[in-house]
């Protein structure tokens, strides 16, 4: 072999030990079909309400959780997921009711990455009375409406299974 032959050989294998040693690219998420834009707050919050027999329990737990559009399943994982204790002290109590301030936010991830959110999310409230949602039991309440990003004025009563969100635009409850 002549020396510019052996020259292009060695360059070929360096460049062919390159490519193979690459990481592979991670499969691309395909793309949300209605995203949130920027500057909107990936947030939710509003007032959590009790009434009936729910109001005074001491046991249990409350689960608030967003999912994707039609993805409440019990298959699904949430992307948002905040679980509030009945015998917390941060409930306010009154007669035959009890309430308390809900928030979630990127901090309130399921996974350890960021969560991708479009636009409208569905909201789930989930009565748990042995505060585990690895089981299932009897006494179980879950609800669900449709909110958008940024909604900070929710209004939610849990009763037996009643969710009252008194707002203009929630003629797409469910």
């Amino acid at each position: 072999m002549i020396p510019t032959q052996r020259a292009l050989h060695t360059f070929v294998l360096l460049a062919l030990c390159a490519a193979c040693s690459r990481t592979p690219e991670p499969p691309r998420e395909a793309p949300l079909a209605d995203p949130v834009p920027p500057g909107i707050k990936t947030r939710f919050g509003g007032e959590l309400s009790l009434r009936g027999p729910l109001a005074n329990l001491d046991e249990g737990a409350i689960f608030v959780a967003i999912f994707p559009m039609g993805a409440t399943s019990r298959d699904r994982k949430p992307l948002l997921l905040r679980t509030y204790l009945l015998a917390d002290p941060e409930w306010r109590r009154s007669a035959g009711a009890r309430s308390l301030r809900f928030d979630l936010g990127v901090e309130d991830s399921f996974d350890d990455k960021p969560p991708r959110l479009s636009r409208e999310m569905d909201l789930v409230v989930d009565f748990d009375p042995d505060g585990n949602p690895a089981t299932r039991e009897p006494g179980e309440k879950k609800v669900s409406t449709r909110v958008r990003v940024g909604d900070s004025d929710l209004s939610i009563l849990l009763d037996s299974v009643t969710l009252d969100v008194p707002r203009a635009a929630k003629s797409d409850e469910r």
